[in-house]
């Protein structure tokens, strides 16, 4: 099973006092504010940031990433190298039917609220976001559960994606992906400063 189109990873961090300024002289020192800084490579090669090595690892109270709602996201499922359906954004939630197609299971979490150093960092990448395998005798659609979480954000209100896949009750691993990154942006808390 592959995942294609439009994905996104969302981290939610929140850092120490000390971890804070860290950042607000590192950033100082690239010539730019934190919210550009963490996105440049060079910012976690300075010696004294020792809390992370890129930003997916910094200070994380919330990390998640999928495949995003929208027009162009589709997943493929092969069964012995045979395209067997190929099911679009649209078709896995369906509100106005009185069965569904599929069987999904929806979480909501609210992350729209930044505490004093706290930051959102939101990534969007296009391409093919997850290749899933696994072996059974027979295959049974029925038996896919599709985890899709609806995360309110700060500003870009919310966001729905498909963040996991379990077959038969036991979740898959991505054993694969292809991406390219279409853009990035980081909000800081508002009581946080940017000395």
């Amino acid at each position: 099973m592959s995942f294609f189109g439009l994905g996104a990873c969302v981290v939610k961090s929140s850092l120490s006092e000390a971890d804070w300024q860290i950042c607000m002289r590192v950033s100082k020192k690239l010539g730019c504010s934190l919210q550009e800084a963490i996105f440049d490579a060079g910012f976690f090669e300075y010696p004294e940031v020792t809390f992370g090595s890129t930003w997916k690892e910094m200070g994380n109270i919330f990390s998640l990433s999928g495949m995003m709602s929208h027009y162009q996201s589709r997943i493929e499922i092969k069964v012995n190298n045979k395209t067997k359906r190929k099911i679009l954004w649209t078709d896995l939630l369906r509100p106005n039917l009185l069965f569904p197609i599929y069987h999904t299971s929806i979480m909501k979490r609210d992350i729209s609220d930044l505490a004093e150093r706290e930051i959102l960092i939101f990534e969007q990448e296009v391409g093919m976001l997850g290749r899933y395998e696994w072996e059974v005798e027979h295959f049974d659609l029925d038996k896919i559960l599709f985890q899709i979480h609806q995360v309110k954000l700060v500003s870009q209100g919310t966001l729905d994606m498909v963040s996991g896949v379990l077959y038969d009750g036991k979740e898959l691993l991505s054993v694969g992906a292809d991406t390219l990154v279409k853009g990035q942006f980081a909000l800081i808390s508002e009581g946080s400063s940017q000395k």
